[in-house]
């Protein structure tokens, strides 16, 4: 029995009929992809180039690609690299770099370039791909993110430079009215109860001083974060006051929330005197805290085992210029204000202090 013509018909179908539309389709693919690809000898001669390569390229009418130099096409400062990629790529490896070259009409472009092993020989020679994509816009957007990154940082820079700036005139203008109201209370008598409110008011001054000094130095921009701020500041007040305390303890504790810069050293001078008036005037260990709920006012509390406050106590008549100082920071805030009770010998300052640009911390 003969049986060749049905294996012969088998042979040639049907894969050789698939492999004859795997290799249009594959040159179809190639055709629409707009990059320049070319297969080239190791010594970076172009032997054989798609179409499409020459418009990538900028080469003009019919011009053929294959026999030019795919090395010689980029610029004498390019040149190496090409040409070590093109011989590391002969070795086995694939390649990839970023180049600016013209094309042959004069465009000034850039380059994404991979070059690759082929596996197999052209002419004797190990040969590789390389395939050359246009990236000049891309290149383009980048350069220009990249200046827009650079002008945002140096507008944050020149931003912060002017806080600064502002915060340390603030500072040295306290210092000056310190100063004159210093000059005012030694030229009236010892024992003066004016020369010893003037007294009272220069510690304040030395106080708001110190506030702005802390601002500066902690490079603070627009927002400032509350709880290592007014952290640092009790520990600062411990300090100033030890003596005053004789070995009464002070606790803390702060919610997470960020304030406006400008709003900080009211927040600051509030707890301040606060604090002072429980070192000062109380007795026992002393509680201070911060507490801000999502949208609510900043509320600072004072604690002190101080015993109650006198009958008919009322900070606006009864207190002292400190108490008159808070009212004045909390009242002048819509919703804001200062409230006390002493219960089971616990003496408590509770001030409240809302602001448009209070935000808790996320």
């Amino acid at each position: 029995m003969n049986i060749m013509p049905a294996v012969r018909d088998f042979e040639r179908s049907p894969d050789f009929e698939l492999e004859s539309e795997n290799h249009l389709l594959l040159l179809r693919v190639l055709e629409l992809n707009g990059d320049c690809i070319a297969v080239i000898d190791s010594s970076g001669f172009i032997r054989h180039a798609k179409n499409t390569g020459r418009s990538a390229l900028g080469i003009a009418g019919s011009t053929d690609l294959e026999g030019m130099s795919l090395i010689s096409l980029w610029p004498e400062a390019e040149r190496e690299r090409v040409a070590t990629a093109i011989a590391v790529a002969t070795l086995g490896e694939t390649v990839r770099l970023e180049a600016a070259c013209p094309t042959l009409n004069g465009f000034a472009g850039w380059w994404d370039v991979t070059i690759g092993p082929l596996n197999r020989e052209l002419g004797g020679e190990p040969g590789v791909v390389a395939i050359l994509r246009d990236v000049t816009a891309h290149v383009a957007n980048r350069e220009e993110l990249q200046r827009l990154l650079q002008q945002k940082d140096e507008a944050l820079a020149e931003r912060d430079l002017l806080i600064h700036e502002i915060h340390h005139r603030s500072k040295n203008s306290l210092q000056l009215v310190q100063g004159l109201i210093g000059i005012q209370s030694r030229a009236v008598g010892v024992q003066s109860e004016t020369r010893e409110q003037l007294t009272q008011s220069t510690a304040r001054i030395r106080t708001i001083a110190a506030l702005h000094d802390r601002l500066y130095r902690s490079n603070a921009g627009l927002e400032v974060e509350v709880r290592p701020y007014l952290e640092s500041l009790v520990g600062d007040i411990q300090t100033s006051l030890s003596t005053t305390l004789s070995g009464r303890q002070v606790t803390f504790s702060c919610d997470e929330a960020r304030w406006a810069a400008n709003d900080v050293p009211a927040l600051g001078l509030v707890l301040t005197e606060l604090m002072t008036n429980a070192v000062k005037h109380g007795a026992g260990d002393i509680s201070v805290t911060f507490r801000q709920s999502s949208g609510g006012p900043g509320i600072v509390t004072v604690r002190d085992h101080g015993g109650c406050l006198p009958d008919g106590f009322d900070p606006a008549i009864n207190g002292g210029l400190g108490m008159k100082l808070i009212l004045s920071l909390l009242q002048e805030r819509s919703g804001g204000g200062l409230d006390y009770s002493c219960e089971n010998g616990v003496t408590q300052f509770v001030g409240v202090m809302p602001a448009a640009s209070v935000n808790v911390a996320a």
